[in-house]
């Protein structure tokens, strides 16, 4: 194996960790790094498995489980000039509950480990009745976001970073979702963050785009995201502070969670019958209202200054008149 402990462990998982007959990886970072790996960090002794690889925190040095017995850890690695099985003791914890293995007299901690994609069965969670992936989509925050091995597991090595346009491939009932992500050095990596890290609210209601519009990454609408057309139908799912999160299909098809400016929405506004006002409830206030209304309406030219709100039509027939108003007193009686 060249003396390299990588390598030797490349070569114990085989599967995608082979090149034709080569090990691909001859460094610890880049092996737990890769596509071809799932790594957790911080993880005690007790929870080590026999198949796992476990990596000190600063890379220096990856080790195999070859067994876990009632006293030992059986130890497999690459150290110049051959590899060699050890047995590490149950008892070489320190305070954290980390294995630690003895080099030169020297104790190092060993809490990183890496499985073979190959070999990890993923979980399976009920999939998410409201929201359909894929869903590509920015965090909501800025700075580093942590993402997990797991629903509610251990955080991996690679965050996902603000700049990072992420696709979200799964969306399940119990609030997470399985995301995948781009690394700065190429390539992708993927696992679980809670879907609120994307979406900022619930679906509310859909909307017409007004017209051509730029989406963006964020509600401060600074980092263009994509376009939206007019007469796009879109789902509203915040609404705040003049800026609105949609979640829309884009011109090739791909569905986006994405920010626009509230301007460029058309809202349909629901009708209530009885509420004259345009407040949104039906009281004493629209009868006042629906009176003065039919008190100043000029039959001759249709004028009126007092204003009124769509709901004035209470009985629906397409016509505000004295009809209307007895309705109403009869629905405000009725909810007396």
């Amino acid at each position: 194996y060249g003396s390299c402990c990588a390598t030797f462990v490349s070569e114990v998982f085989g599967g995608s960790f082979m090149n034709g007959a080569n090990p691909r990886f001859d460094g610890v970072y880049t092996l737990r790094n890769s596509s071809y790996a799932l790594t957790t960090y911080s993880v005690k002794a007790v929870d080590l498995q026999p198949g796992d690889a476990v990596s000190n925190p600063d890379s220096a040095h990856i080790v195999w489980i070859g067994d876990v017995t009632d006293t030992d850890f059986v130890v497999y690695e690459q150290t110049p000039p051959v590899a060699r099985k050890i047995l590490v003791p149950k008892t070489s914890v320190d305070e954290n509950g980390y294995l630690t293995i003895s080099y030169d007299g020297k104790a190092k901690v060993f809490n990183v480990v890496t499985k073979s994609r190959d070999a990890a069965a993923p979980e399976t969670y009920e999939l998410s009745k409201t929201y359909a992936a894929p869903i590509k989509a920015y965090t909501i925050n800025t700075g580093k976001t942590l993402v997990m091995d797991r629903v509610g597991g251990n955080a991996k090595y690679n965050k996902i970073y603000d700049t990072d346009i992420c696709t979200i491939d799964e969306i399940y009932e119990n609030g997470w979702c399985h995301v995948v992500f781009p690394l700065d050095a190429g390539g992708e990596d993927d696992g679980y963050v809670t879907f609120d890290t994307f979406l900022a609210g619930a679906a509310l209601d859909t909307a017409t785009i007004s017209c051509d519009s730029t989406t963006y990454a964020r509600a401060d609408c600074m980092d263009d995201f994509g376009y939206v057309v007019a007469g796009t139908t879109v789902t509203i799912t915040e609404q705040s502070g003049g800026v609105i999160q949609i979640l829309y299909r884009d011109l090739a098809g791909d569905q986006r969670l994405a920010w626009i400016e509230e301007t460029a929405i058309q809202q349909e506004t629901a009708i209530i019958p009885g509420d004259v006002t345009g407040d949104g409830v039906v009281n004493g206030a629209d009868l006042i209202r629906l009176r003065k209304y039919l008190a100043a309406y000029n039959n001759e030219t249709g004028a009126c200054d007092v204003e009124i709100a769509p709901g004035a039509d209470v009985n629906e027939d397409g016509a505000v008149n004295g009809k209307d108003l007895i309705r109403l007193r009869k629905q405000l009686a009725a909810m007396e």
